[in-house]
């Protein structure tokens, strides 16, 4: 690469003839030969596609939806050497009733008192240090990051409950049959492998600790994201902490309903922003978030999906839109997937996203010709879905059609007005907050 244009010399602009090499080189010209890209709809006029036709509902099913959703702004506190950043992020559960919801779309006026209805939003903020940064009472970044993280998971929230109240619930299935132990890869300051963190041993403060160095650790370290942290090059995962988060947010919604009307969970559709899958360190998070839902779906109907707004499915599913009756779904298995959108000829022994997800993918055209990527948790894996696998397509998928939002293309108005509580602009969110942590770090540091 060229040299940075920082410090007192004159920098060394990158050679504008350099190309040459490459163009000339016979290997690489050999490589790209050999390179296929993914198919278009061309490829498919003749393709045998299975359709779900969804059915209609005289009368909704779901009475309540809530709509969960987070965001993220990377700040930097110190620009020059040694610079340091910080994360911001915000996490926003939006609750309405699908009666609100239906009087405003039948006015012929909306009135911001209406709107306001639809906006009782919980909110959970939350920062992160990110490069060279640590706590005051801690001797590294890895382990400023896993303190963090568990200290936002010991606050105490509105309800009087924590999330690591949850958390502890989650992972130890204490909604059933509890389990006693639960796996961790390494101790984050030793290294000592295969660590089990049975649940006897765990202190009134949610930690343990390592039978080798005796070092403090935190439940919240469970969740592997302390792997991802490099001393020199900082924190990675950003987007996977914000999958992972929402869905531990998720998880305490239900857990709160549970305790106390759990009545409502059967009437109730839960709509996450993004797929139904946990990415990364915290990838494992999968297997206890499947037996969740699948006890939900067995003693309470449980009704969830996860809506995506872009990537190579949201781009597959609007290359192939006019293919796609309306009001149909089209449920994915692995050998479309693996030929039409991610292009894969290995000889697979699971299903796709086995180690991540824990639902199925579906593209669904609407009545009125929108087009969602949509994952439902999926009764178990496999490769070959149908609509058996999925609990509640249709009332979920009605749902989602009736949902339907002018503010973006494909966009739902959940989805869109939490998105909008929550998000965090380049600007001016990201000046504001830089100038927020640089003034408190200064006033701690004086």
């Amino acid at each position: 690469m060229a040299y940075s244009s920082d410090g007192p010399k004159p920098f060394e602009r990158a050679s504008k003839a350099s190309h040459g090499h490459i163009i000339k080189n016979e290997y690489l010209q050999e490589f790209l030969s050999n390179c296929e890209l993914p198919k278009t709809k061309d490829d498919l006029e003749n393709f045998d596609f299975n359709f779900y036709k969804i059915s209609e509902f005289e009368k909704n099913p779901i009475k309540n939806i809530i709509t969960i959703d987070g965001g993220s702004t990377q700040v930097a506190v110190r620009s020059r050497f040694p610079s340091s950043i910080m994360t911001f992020y915000q996490f926003g559960a939006l609750i309405f009733s699908v009666d609100d919801l239906d009087k405003i779309s039948e006015s012929p006026f909306v009135n911001p008192e209406d709107i306001s209805k639809l906006k009782e939003i919980k909110r959970f903020e939350l920062v992160l240090p990110t490069k060279n940064i640590i706590l005051k009472n801690q001797n590294s970044l890895v382990n400023s990051l896993r303190k963090a993280i568990y200290d936002f998971f010991m606050r105490k929230l509105d309800d009087g409950n924590t999330l690591m109240d949850t958390f502890k619930w989650f992972i130890y299935e204490e909604y059933g049959e509890t389990r006693e132990d639960w796996p961790l890869s390494r101790c984050p300051q030793c290294g000592l492998r295969d660590l089990s963190l049975k649940k006897k041993e765990m202190k009134s403060d949610y930690t343990f600790n390592c039978p080798s160095c005796n070092a403090v650790l935190y439940l919240t370290d469970v969740f592997g994201l302390q792997n991802s942290v490099d001393e020199e090059l900082g924190v990675g995962e950003t987007a996977a902490i914000i999958l992972l988060l929402e869905q531990m947010i998720l998880v305490h919604i239900i857990r709160i309903i549970l305790k106390t009307s759990p009545k409502l969970l059967k009437h109730t559709l839960f709509i996450k922003d993004g797929p139904l899958a946990y990415y990364g360190n915290s990838s494992r998070m999968y297997k206890p978030m499947r037996n969740l839902a699948n006890y939900l779906f067995d003693k309470y109907d449980l009704s969830l999906v996860g809506l995506e707004k872009s990537g190579a499915f949201v781009e597959h599913a609007l290359e192939i839109s006019e293919l796609i009756p309306n009001n149909s779904a089209f449920l994915l298995n692995d050998d479309y997937i693996y030929k039409y959108i991610i292009p894969n000829r290995e000889n697979r022994q699971y299903s796709y996203g086995f180690r991540t997800y824990y639902s199925g993918k579906l593209i669904f055209k609407t009545t009125e010709e929108n087009i969602y990527v949509a994952t439902l948790p999926n009764l178990e894996p496999t490769p070959n879905p149908s609509e058996k696998n999925f609990k509640n397509i249709d009332s979920i998928l009605f749902n989602v059609a009736k949902l339907k939002c002018d503010m973006y293309e494909n966009s739902l108005f959940p989805v869109a007005l939490v998105n909008k509580l929550v998000s965090l602009s380049d600007h001016p969110s990201s000046e504001i907050l830089k100038k927020f942590a640089k003034k408190n770090i200064m006033q701690n540091n004086l």
